[in-house]
């Protein structure tokens, strides 16, 4: 008697745990994955130099180990970027990047990992990420943010600021100093 209480207590238990996972499986529904669209690569060209002009001036000119055309050639991804961005007044901003993309409709770039900005009227710009938007001269800085501009210091986490480096808006943990550089 007692292994036949034993039994159907566990055909009792084993049913409950059935219909337990019935309920679970028939249940809601099916989480239906997302087809993300695919970026179309059109062109990989290595070791080449990447340029814009407008109106006969030189806007900026990349070396770069590697570019990859996406969108039919309207953005470009880079790897290893060194160049010069060349400013109204004359002067040139040296910029060296493991990597970034360029949107060639708007004249502007992005690059990313180890950005070193140094301008050939004296300043440096460092962080993780720059982005460069050319109609408004205007540099976007994010990530372990240091400028350093004439006896000024300036590190954060983000920062705003003109080509020149003379207008100059930090966020997050920012510091900025008077006589810091030596």
């Amino acid at each position: 008697m007692e292994n036949k209480k034993t039994i159907l207590s566990i055909v009792a238990g084993l049913l409950v745990a059935a219909g337990v996972i019935a309920w679970l499986f028939y249940s809601g529904q099916v989480p239906v994955e997302e087809e993300k669209p695919t970026e179309r690569v059109n062109a990989i060209v290595k070791n080449t130099v990447l340029q814009r002009e407008q109106d006969g001036k030189n806007l900026w000119q990349f070396h770069v180990d590697e570019v990859q055309h996406l969108d039919n050639g309207k953005r470009l991804l880079l790897k290893g970027v060194e160049g010069k961005v060349f400013r109204k007044d004359g002067s040139v901003m040296d910029v060296k990047a493991d990597g970034g993309s360029a949107q060639l409709q708007q004249n502007d770039f992005s690059l990313q990992g180890r950005v070193t900005a140094v301008l050939s009227t004296g300043g440096t710009l460092k962080a993780d990420r720059v982005d460069y938007k050319q109609n408004r001269g205007l540099l976007q800085a994010k990530g372990h943010v240091d400028i350093v501009k004439d006896d000024w210091r300036a590190t954060g986490d983000e920062a705003e600021t003109t080509t020149e480096f003379k207008h100059l808006k930090m966020r997050g943990k920012a510091k900025v100093e008077k006589g810091a550089v030596q």
